[in-house]
């Protein structure tokens, strides 16, 4: 008696229907996958909004955007479960966090983002998916956001650490950290990890200009001559000051990040990410928001500032 058996047509049948049911399932396998990766992204900023709020609540101010002890991310490390990490600072040494900078916290990275955590060289760097926010990104020096300097630089321009105090135009609606595509430490072909250098040196009246002319940088700008830097935009999560631990609102996500010809302090710094068409952000009031890079480029300005441009000096501010 024969046994029974599948026919080649029917093979290829079964083949033909495993082949459309794995078609149909894929997408919504990947789909769950970016939404898992997106749920915990917010869940790191949400942790990182409670540590800094936390940090306030003892010192009565947001950690600086540097200090003796780093980037505002050094300075929240007792906050995130990371004492044993804070104890090995050495601000008495030249480089307070050599001792740290190589190791990589869970919670600074993004999931969305497949980018090495770690850089190797003759000293290897940790980097960071999170950056805080310095203002709206108007004036040399005048940052109206939450992260600034710990001291005043020039007495015509305020500085020093920032407390719900200064934020009068609420705390629901001023952005406290966002996202970026850190940089990669090395060349790298994608613009948006970038800090490219604009060929002039724009002052303040020419704004406009010099924001037209970094939106402009091309997805191929490294083919294209422009020059910049992979070593900012969160490429050392120890790494303090402007444009290292910091982001601003002078463009709306997704847009290329330049500094102003060389100048570190008027530069454009841009929030960005992996995630479908939007980056998370997380507000003062602890909050996590999704901004669409069609946003408003204004009402993404008024996010980025504490008291809505009041404290901004409408004038070209001198040189460092």
């Amino acid at each position: 008696m024969r046994r029974g058996g599948f026919s080649l047509i029917e093979l290829l049948v079964a083949i033909v229907i495993m082949g459309l049911l794995l078609a149909i399932a894929l997408p919504a396998i990947q789909a769950s996958r970016k939404a898992a990766r997106s749920t915990q992204c917010r869940s790191h900023l949400k942790q990182i909004g409670a540590a800094l709020h936390n940090y306030e609540s003892i010192h009565g101010v947001f950690p600086p955007c540097v200090s003796d002890s780093g980037s505002w991310h050094v300075s929240i490390l007792p906050f995130i479960d990371q004492t044993p990490l804070y104890n090995l600072v050495n601000t008495s040494a030249s480089d307070p966090t050599a001792a740290i900078n190589h190791i990589p916290i869970e919670i600074y990275f993004c999931p969305a983002d497949a980018a090495p955590r770690v850089f190797k060289g003759d000293v290897d760097y940790a980097a960071t998916s999170y950056l805080g926010n310095s203002g709206s990104g108007t004036s040399k020096l005048n940052y109206d956001g939450v992260f600034r300097h710990l001291e005043t630089i020039f007495p015509q321009f305020p500085d020093g650490p920032v407390g719900f105090a200064e934020i009068t135009d609420g705390a629901s609606s001023t952005a406290l950290v966002s996202e970026v595509l850190h940089s990669l430490g090395g060349n790298s072909t994608e613009a948006i990890r970038m800090v490219f250098n604009t060929p002039q040196r724009y002052p303040f009246e020419e704004r406009e200009a010099f924001l037209a002319e970094c939106a402009s940088i091309p997805a191929n700008a490294w083919q294209q001559g422009w020059r910049g830097s992979n070593l900012a935009h969160g490429w050392r999560w120890t790494q303090g000051s402007i444009g290292y631990s910091t982001y601003n609102h002078a463009l709306p996500p997704m847009q290329p990040s330049c500094f102003n010809r060389s100048d570190v302090q008027t530069g454009i710094y841009t929030a960005a990410s992996h995630h479908r068409s939007s980056v998370h952000v997380v507000y003062c009031d602890g909050h996590v928001g999704t901004v669409s890079p069609a946003v408003d480029a204004a009402l993404w300005r008024q996010a980025g500032s504490r008291n809505d441009f009041e404290t901004q000096d409408l004038f070209e501010a001198p040189d460092l």
